[in-house]
């Protein structure tokens, strides 16, 4: 407030991370309210604020064919009209910085759960053109799941598959990679903040050299009929 008690005014914004204990003030119709945090973010503890990604964030195609990228007010998205059979993954992707990284993104697919469809988090060398992919399951094998591509269009190896078979009803995930020495973890948090270890595996396991290049995907390999369009909303980001 300003000097003047009746007179807003911004003054200093608040040192973050923002905390369980800060207070919003709301008004309506002249009467003031003050609620907790909490109210808003749904939790008792200190939470994460998202971050939302944009299309310049993620800048380069890989394999873009016909999908586009689209920035909305809280995040971007990834789209691709309807196709036919055959993985087809559509990247936007950024440099990996130093020999120890720590990327995360969050995502929402709007999608069906129809085989072979996917989204979340990729990984790629470019000087080979292969990649990592840690995403949200899809019709017939649970999530999240950790496949290893020889190129965009050319599926290797499924590297974990936590529930296989079991179909999946997830649809909001956080997705993380942390490069730590010589392994790569791999880890996905409802929230963005509580993370859980997935599973693990040598950074030098799929890469001629190593990767160099992190971003979002979806992979629109329509396998039956009905072909579908393919949605992913990416709402939070950081590395």
């Amino acid at each position: 407030m300003a000097d003047d008690p009746h007179t807003p005014d911004d003054r200093t914004t608040l040192p973050l991370p923002t905390r369980a204990s800060d207070r919003i003030v709301s008004g309506r119709t002249n009467d003031l309210y003050r609620h907790a945090l909490p109210t808003f973010i749904g939790h008792n503890s200190d939470r994460k604020i998202c971050v939302p990604p944009t299309a310049s964030d993620f800048s380069t195609w890989v394999n873009q064919d016909t999908a586009t990228i689209t920035d909305v007010d809280d995040g971007c998205y990834l789209t691709r009209a309807a196709k036919g059979s055959g993985d087809s993954l559509h990247c936007r992707v950024r440099s990996l910085v130093g020999s120890a990284w720590d990327v995360r993104v969050g995502v929402i697919c709007g999608y069906a759960m129809k085989q072979y469809f996917g989204t979340g988090l990729v990984l790629r060398e470019s000087a080979t053109g292969k990649l990592n992919s840690w995403q949200l399951g899809h019709g017939d094998a649970g999530g999240p799941l950790n496949v290893w591509w020889n190129s965009p269009t050319s599926f290797q190896q499924t590297r974990y598959n936590p529930s296989s078979q079991a179909g999946s009803s997830l649809n909001k995930l956080w997705f993380r990679v942390r490069k730590n020495g010589s392994t790569l973890e791999y880890y996905t948090s409802p929230d963005g903040s509580d993370w859980t270890l997935d599973t693990t595996e040598a950074a030098t396991g799929l890469w001629t050299s190593a990767p160099n290049q992190w971003g979002i995907f979806i992979n629109t390999n329509n396998n039956a009929t009905p072909n579908l369009v393919v949605r992913a909303d990416f709402i939070d980001w950081a590395e």
